[in-house]
C-alpha cells in the first residue's frame, strides 16, 4: 500500500538494506480462499483436541525491487526508489520473509493460485478506485 501510494504521489519509495529484501506477496483472494478452505475442512486432532493453525501465503519469495518494478509497470509510472543502507534489523524486520505453507498443502491440499505479477493489475485497479475516496494513508 505504501509503495503504491508513493508511486502515485511521486514521492520517494524508501527501501532498506540497499534493496536486498525478499518478501512473500500473497494476493488477498488467495488469503480469503485459504481461510475458507480451513473453516470448511474438518479440523485435525492434536492430542485429542480438534484444532490446527495454518500459515497462508504464496511461499515464493520475491526480491523487493522486482515487486516494485512490477508495480511500476502496471501503474505506468517510475518509482523514485531511495535505497537506504539501514540494516533490516534496525527496523525490526529480517531481510528475507516468506510463508512456510507445507502444513496447509499437506493437510488441506490448498495452495494459492495467484502469482504476484498476475495479481498486480487487480491490486492497482482496486487502489486507483479506492485511494483517496474510501481510504487514505
Amino acid at each position: 500500500m505504501k509503495i503504491a501510494r508513493d508511486i502515485v504521489k511521486g514521492t520517494p519509495v524508501p527501501v532498506i538494506n540497499e534493496g536486498y529484501l525478499v518478501r512473500d506477496f500473497t494476493y488477498v483472494d488467495d488469503i480469503v480462499d485459504g481461510i475458507m478452505t480451513a473453516i470448511t475442512s474438518p479440523p485435525f486432532s492434536h492430542f485429542g483436541v480438534p484444532y490446527s493453525l495454518y500459515n497462508i501465503g504464496r511461499s515464493e519469495p520475491v526480491p523487493m525491487l522486482s515487486f516494485i518494478q512490477a508495480m511500476e509497470t502496471v501503474f505506468g509510472r517510475t518509482a523514485h526508489i531511495q535505497l537506504l543502507s539501514d540494516s533490516p534489523y534496525e527496523h525490526g524486520v529480517t531481510a528475507e520473509v516468506y510463508a512456510d505453507t507445507t502444513k496447509l498443502a499437506q493437510e488441506l491440499a490448498y495452495s494459492p493460485e495467484w502469482d504476484y505479477e498476475e495479481a498486480m493489475p487487480h491490486f492497482v485497479d482496486w487502489f486507483r478506485e479506492h485511494y483517496g475516496t474510501t481510504f487514505t494513508m
